[in-house]
């Protein structure tokens, strides 16, 4: 079976001048927050509506998260704690409910 794709929303997840690269985005698992990661060294998070047609808004920009393009991400199930990791070799916990 064959689907088609049917593009709800659209994000723009990094925003560097030269060839922007988004590395990673994940979909916090009760479907409410989309957090994305790039070549720019800044992590977004944003905040989608129930029908995923719309974002609410961008909860966070995250810009103290290293200074090296980011390689991975993830979100905890509650959506209080973003692990971000770095090309600097470093690893990010931070507390999203502050």
């Amino acid at each position: 079976r064959i689907s088609k794709m049917i593009q709800l929303q659209r994000f723009q997840g990094d925003f560097s001048p030269k060839e922007p690269s988004l590395n990673q985005c994940i979909l916090s698992f009760d479907n409410r927050l989309l957090a994305t990661a790039g070549d720019d060294s800044v992590v977004r998070v944003y905040t989608l509506a129930e029908d995923f047609k719309s974002c609410t808004g961008k909860a966070l920009e995250l810009r103290n998260c290293g200074e090296m393009p980011h390689t991975s991400i993830d979100l905890s199930r509650d959506n209080s704690l973003l692990v971000a990791a770095s090309k600097d070799a470093n690893c990010y916990i931070v507390d999203l409910k502050t």
